[in-house]
């Protein structure tokens, strides 16, 4: 994503502890400003290499998608949704591992099988997690408050 300062500042920046780039975009959106595709940009993005540090990056996003997701009404519903769906996923990416021309050994096509399978379930049993004790990272006031809202809703008197 490339802006002017201009246009950042229009938008308040960044806020922290949500998943941001998802919803700066949507503010970016609301304001009028579209997204355009220059195929002469290159970028580079730091690749995980081991499982600790995918774990990391998932912890941190699954707090992020977390938290962005309860600053909407039916956010609940849509985070179990969302993890239900995170679950199944793999089996859609498998079609098109088992068919790569790219992996010519079958050891080569269950590893790259096992990879999105060991991730994608760590993601659906963090996401549980965070749904029942909450992130692991302090949410902003706006999601505190409303998550507490909506635990003393359910809260039986």
């Amino acid at each position: 994503m490339f802006i002017t300062r201009a246009v950042f500042d229009r938008l308040d920046g960044f806020r922290s502890g949500v998943a941001e780039d998802r919803g700066w975009g949507h503010r970016a959106f609301a304001l009028g400003y579209c997204w355009t595709y220059a195929p002469e940009a290159r970028v580079s993005h730091l690749a995980r290499h081991d499982w600790p540090d995918l774990l990391r990056k998932s912890r941190r996003h699954t707090d992020e998608f977390y938290m962005t997701e309860m600053e909407n009404s039916c956010g609940r519903f849509r985070w179990i949704l969302r993890n239900w769906i995170v679950l199944v996923s793999p089996f859609m990416l498998a079609m098109k591992v088992l068919r790569s021309d790219k992996l010519d050994r079958p050891d080569l096509r269950v590893r790259a099988l096992g990879i999105p399978f060991r991730i994608r379930f760590w993601r659906f049993v963090q996401g549980h997690r965070v749904l029942f004790r909450g992130p692991s990272v302090r949410m902003p006031a706006k999601v505190r408050l409303w998550c507490k809202a909506f635990r003393d809703e359910e809260t039986p008197r």
